[in-house]
């Protein structure tokens, strides 16, 4: 038995698909190169991985199998359909031009900002000098007409301060507001609106759903269906427990008990129905019923000598209808104090067509 806190992942162990490759399509998971034309080798891709896959099916990571048998038997009917095949190869390659654009837009280098020019400082207009009034030569010898009176020119050192004081009140307006715009910059940051790219989810490949309310057991290429332990729906106290051969389905003995199945019939036809089970040694008759859709049939069972003793018995079934079916399995006959340990149920086909359905 397995610890409860192991951590497995089928799909990274089993089919060699890492966690980084997922959400993954048909192809990865059947190990073919994308948009693989040749039916032929996709049929064989799926045939392998399914082989894989069923060698596990008897074992303490059985209850794995079916899900994956499910998904790779979905991934070869959709690629060996030519219409399936066709939309579904169009919606990945839709999305790949999707996934391209949006890599494409956030790749794009972003400029940095640029600071505005730094405006020359403002200086104050030069003083006019102070000239001196001029007299004006009239030819006479004695007489001059004064045009102007002398002004005394003030100290040199005035216009010369003005304008230092001038440039220093502009040179410090203008550190300021450097200093004020370099802090802002640090603190924004520079915010880029990249445009959304909506997408279709019905045209994303689907990726894999974690417990699935009902899992529908397929018919295999081969006809047979497997009806995994790990994927019935229980009730009336029958539960699933691991052995040292794999997983069982044990309590039958209360009142309702009952493990039940959905199985998609696609050849219809006669099958054997194949029970691996354990009675409790010493025990009188006992028997379980087994009903797929209309069809009912009583399946007497041996005592095996105990529980940790199993036999293998075969019962024949005529199942005429195509399509889905609930497949149910319950307690027919058990005697006080007796046990059922139910280990493997399987459908095989035996070749010949079933009566139709009245």
């Amino acid at each position: 038995m397995q610890p409860p806190s192991e951590t497995f992942d089928p799909y990274d162990q089993w089919l060699g698909i890492a966690p980084s490759e997922r959400p993954y399509d048909h192809y990865r998971l059947l190990g073919i190169p994308r948009f693989e034309p040749d039916p032929r080798r996709i049929v064989a891709a799926a045939e392998s991985q399914m082989a894989l896959v069923r060698r596990y099916q008897v074992g303490p990571r059985g209850r794995y199998t079916q899900r994956l048998l499910n998904e790779l038997a979905a991934a070869k009917v959709c690629l060996t359909s030519p219409e399936a095949k066709a939309a579904y190869d169009a919606a990945l390659r839709k999305t790949d031009q999707r996934l391209s654009a949006t890599s494409a837009v956030l790749a794009a280098p972003v400029p940095p900002p640029v600071a505005p020019p730094v405006a020359p400082p403002v200086l104050p207009p030069p003083l006019a000098p102070q000239l001196p009034a001029i007299q004006i030569d009239t030819g006479e010898a004695e007489e001059l007409v004064p045009v102007g009176e002398l002004v005394e020119p003030g100290p040199w050192w005035r216009p010369v301060m003005g304008l230092v004081f001038a440039a220093l009140v502009a040179l410090a307006g203008v550190t300021c507001w450097a200093i004020s715009t370099n802090l802002n910059r640090e603190s924004s940051p520079v915010e880029v609106n990249q445009p959304e790219i909506p997408v279709d989810p019905a045209e994303t490949p689907s990726a894999p759903v974690s417990d699935p309310p009902v899992i529908v057991q397929l018919q295999e290429a081969s006809g047979e269906i497997h009806l995994a332990l790990t994927t019935a729906a229980l009730s009336g106290g029958v539960e699933l427990i691991e052995t040292d051969a794999g997983p069982a389905l044990q309590n039958w003995s209360a009142e309702g008990a009952r493990s039940s199945w959905q199985i998609a019939l696609v050849e219809p036809g006669f099958f054997q129905l194949e029970l691996v089970y354990a009675t409790t040694a010493g025990i009188e008759e006992s028997s379980l019923l087994v009903a797929v859709g209309e069809q009912e049939r009583r399946c007497t069972l041996r005592d095996t000598g105990g529980l940790d003793s199993f036999l293998t018995d075969t019962y024949t079934l005529a199942l005429p209808k195509s399509g889905r079916h609930p497949f149910v399995l319950q307690p027919a006959t058990l005697p006080a104090g007796g046990e059922i340990i139910v280990r493997s149920v399987r459908l095989v086909p035996v070749g010949g067509s079933a009566p139709a359905a009245r």
